[in-house]
């Protein structure tokens, strides 16, 4: 029986090498880095699967104003989960 399942915690140096080849998801500009989501279960660190592209000058203001990211986490883990599945597809 083969099942979609995905490891608890996903880490591919590959995939955070790709996500780095998309634009930031906030302003567009074309060189980014990725950005780990906070986790809803509380544990410290997300995986490599929730992780959005995004620049040097956005990354600082989401560790600058966490508040702020946790008001549209529900978009970020939106964006984060259709990069995971458009990698996937490659």
């Amino acid at each position: 029986m083969t099942t979609n399942f995905k490891p608890e915690y996903f880490k591919s140096a590959k995939y955070r090498k790709w996500i780095g080849t998309n634009p930031c998801y906030r302003c567009g500009k074309p060189f980014s880095v990725g950005h780990h989501l906070p986790r809803q279960d509380g544990r410290r660190r997300s995986g490599d699967d929730l992780m959005i592209p995004v620049c040097n000058v956005c990354h600082i203001s989401l560790h600058a104003h966490p508040d702020k990211e946790k008001q549209e986490l529900k978009r970020l883990i939106k964006i984060a989960e259709q990069l995971f599945t458009e990698w996937e597809g490659l």
